[in-house]
């Protein structure tokens, strides 16, 4: 995709999607003037992807419902899924937990990496009801391979 064509898209972006307007306008600008940082010229391209394939929005209720029956036996349930060439890890988090935040509790986040590693990457949560708040990393494949987990029985992660 040559600059025109990018700045096009941004444009359109800034045109469709309020909440994204300002961030695309910041990078159009950016790339008007020739000069974005390798950071920005990232995010040129990764805003443009996002728009051009978006992340389905899922309700997985019977998702949270397998990963509750699961913590019955099991204490820390993980579930791991591939997309993308990338090993993600959807871990229930128990309504009872100490250390998790209020607002955690009771969810299921999907992640790959080991927290704190700069190479890990974050594609949200699926809130006790079901409804799957997409983070940063998403993309239609992960939510494609999370729709087709099956929940009886849940393959869950052994240890090694």
């Amino acid at each position: 995709m040559d600059k025109q064509q990018k700045m096009s898209a941004l444009a359109q972006i800034i045109g469709s999607n309020p909440q994204k307007a300002e961030f695309a306008a910041s990078l159009l600008g950016a790339l008007a003037k020739g000069n974005p940082t390798p950071k920005q010229a990232e995010w040129i391209d990764r805003l443009i992807n996002e728009e051009a394939n978006p992340v389905p929005s899922l309700t997985l209720a019977p998702l949270v419902e397998a990963f509750r029956a699961a913590a019955q036996a099991v204490k820390f349930p993980k579930v791991v899924v591939e997309a993308d060439g990338v090993e993600w890890t959807l871990s229930y988090t128990r309504p009872d937990s100490d250390k998790a935040k209020p607002e955690n509790k009771d969810t299921v986040g999907i992640a790959s990496g080991k927290w704190g590693d700069p190479a890990a990457k974050w594609a949200g949560r699926i809130l006790a009801d079901g409804t799957v708040k997409w983070g940063k990393d998403a993309t239609p494949a992960l939510a494609d391979a999370i729709a087709a987990i099956p929940t009886a029985p849940l393959p869950l992660k052994t240890r090694k």
